[in-house]
C-alpha cells in the first residue's frame, strides 16, 4: 500500500496530502508521487480519554522525500512504542465503519 502525494517539478519538495502550490517555492508544477510503506516513527501521544474508551495512540511518521504523515498508530503494546521505531502503512475500517482509512503500525520486518 503507498500514499499518493505530490512533489514540486521544480524544487522536488514532496508533500502529503498533494498540492498544486509549491510552498517552498511556490512552483503551481506539481506531479502525483507515491510513498511508503515503510516509514520512521517521528513523534506520536497516547490519548486515554474520555473515561470508558480504550487508551489510543496518534503519531507522525516520516517517510522518504521528509514526508511526514500524522495519523493513528495499531499497536498492542502501548508502552512498546519508541521515537524512531520502524513503521508500516497499514489499512483500516474508519470508526463509522463505511470508509476506509491508512493507519501506521510497528514494522513486521523491522524495515523502515
Amino acid at each position: 500500500m503507498r500514499l499518493l502525494g505530490s512533489r514540486c517539478r521544480r524544487c522536488g519538495e514532496a508533500f502529503y496530502p498533494a498540492r498544486v502550490i509549491c510552498n517552498h517555492c511556490s512552483a503551481q508544477d506539481s506531479e502525483a508521487w507515491e510513498f511508503g510503506p515503510h516509514g520512521c516513527l517521528y513523534t506520536y501521544t497516547i490519548v486515554r480519554d474520555p473515561p470508558g474508551l480504550a487508551p489510543r495512540a496518534f503519531g507522525q511518521v516520516d517517510f522518504e522525500g521528509k514526508v511526514r504523515v500524522q495519523g493513528r498508530i495499531l499497536v498492542h503494546d502501548l508502552e512498546s512504542l519508541r521515537i524512531g521505531m520502524p513503521m508500516e502503512l497499514v489499512l483500516r475500517p474508519a470508526d463509522n465503519g463505511g470508509r476506509v482509512g491508512f493507519a501506521f503500525r510497528p514494522s513486521a520486518d523491522g524495515r523502515s
